[in-house]
């Protein structure tokens, strides 16, 4: 019966079971010596197949090596076999498959079974070390859907992220940006690209690393770069038309494309993040919305004016609320230090009941004396600012018996 290697594979998402029966008179030490070494590449695609690849050769250079190969992990465990194949004039390879199932360092090593007493088994010296990634790349690059005249982010990620080095980033293999290169920071690279064609375009990233010499690589994505959405709409809720002087509102600011507008405002008025306070009780507002180019959406600028009119003067004051007083009783409707809130002092003057009450004002402060039984009541005034305030009046009403 001939002499044969079975290898059975079952493959999963997770690991990869073989066994292996041994040629007889495998691994006996012959005058021929055999070398193996991995032939296979350093990276390797996350949930997909892979190959674990040697080559075998023979010392004399013209004995080919015959028999099986098993591949073990880094914890010495037997993670399959394989009957080697004729390579070349007096070569042999042997492969296995294998599906990585997270972004990490597998390592491997592989051992020759030789089925002819002349040729002796080996080993392999140092194990191979291969990084699965997503795209089985030591570079990939991620580009979002693109439209014409929008900024848009390319974003290259490389594997492992301790790489250190610089990508350069291209376009229908034409280079852009603002150098040949931008470094690569915590594994990762961005730049910022503006499609200014449509139709279907490659965006090609190519990586070089200055911590591991010979390494590098490409990757590339294809997009099709669509004609802009429109041009962006902000809008304001509650949209201010008018505001008095002093009066201040919020309102809330959204865009079509989602982005976050930027506002300002000029003229008589100040906007504190999005409430907008009038300063002045004359002339006009403007509020000026910026949106980016984005989301697909064209940028816009838009502006709303605001009409700002007299605010009302408002004040503290000492007067009691209107009520009954006792005949005799002295008190304060305003000191000389409580004026309105445009800076002008009141001026109080009996309106009702001359002869049941009275005010007196001293060094600014104005006090009110019930001076007999009634009815009595008073007012305090300020008058208006052109432009700025309208006029200011607070009444009070007393009764005494």
């Amino acid at each position: 019966m001939p002499k044969r290697i079975l290898a059975v594979v079952v493959a999963a998402a997770t690991t990869l079971t073989l066994s292996v029966l041994a040629a007889p008179g495998s691994s006996a030490a012959g005058p021929i010596t055999s070398s193996i070494s991995f032939t296979s590449g350093t990276t390797a695609q996350i949930g997909s197949y892979n190959w674990l690849s040697v080559a075998i050769g023979t010392s004399d250079g013209s004995t080919r090596p015959s028999g099986g190969v098993q591949f073990f992990n880094t914890g010495g465990q037997l993670i399959g076999t394989a009957s080697t194949s004729a390579s070349g004039t007096a070569g042999a390879t042997a492969s296995i498959p294998w599906v990585p199932t997270e972004e990490r360092t597998y390592s491997f090593t592989a051992t020759f079974i030789s089925d002819n007493a002349a040729v002796s088994g080996s080993s392999t010296s140092v194990p191979i070390t291969i990084q699965a990634t997503p795209n089985g790349r030591v570079v990939s690059i991620a580009a979002m859907q693109m439209y014409q005249g929008i900024p848009t982010t390319l974003v290259a990620t490389v594997y492992p992220s301790t790489l250190q080095g610089s990508v350069a980033f291209s376009v229908n293999e034409l280079k852009y940006g603002t150098g040949p290169s931008v470094p690569i920071v915590n594994g990762t690279a961005s730049q910022t690209f503006i499609p200014t064609g449509r139709g279907w375009q490659q965006f090609i990233v190519s990586f070089t690393a200055t911590n591991a010499p010979g390494v590098q690589g490409a990757a590339s994505q294809w997009v099709n770069v669509l004609p802009p959405l429109g041009t962006d709409d902000i809008s304001l809720s509650p949209t201010p038309t008018t505001l008095a002087n002093g009066q201040s509102v919020a309102f809330i600011a959204t865009t079509t494309a989602g982005a976050a507008a930027t506002l300002t405002a000029a003229g008589g008025c100040t906007l504190a993040g999005d409430t907008l306070t009038a300063t002045t009780g004359s002339g006009t507002c403007t509020i000026t919305g910026t949106s980016p180019s984005t989301g697909g959406y064209l940028g816009t600028t838009e502006t709303w004016p605001v009409t700002l009119t007299p605010g009302r003067q408002t004040a503290t004051i000492s007067a009691p609320a209107s009520g009954k007083l006792k005949v005799g009783r002295t008190v304060t409707l305003s000191t000389s230090s409580q004026r309105t809130n445009a800076g002008q002092r009141i001026d109080w003057k009996v309106t009702k009941g001359t002869k049941v009450c009275s005010v007196k004002t001293k060094s600014g402060t104005s006090r009110l004396t019930m001076n007999a039984s009634g009815r009595c009541v008073v007012r305090g005034t300020a008058p208006a600012v052109a432009g700025e305030w309208l006029a200011y009046s607070v009444g009070r009403t007393y009764r005494a018996k």
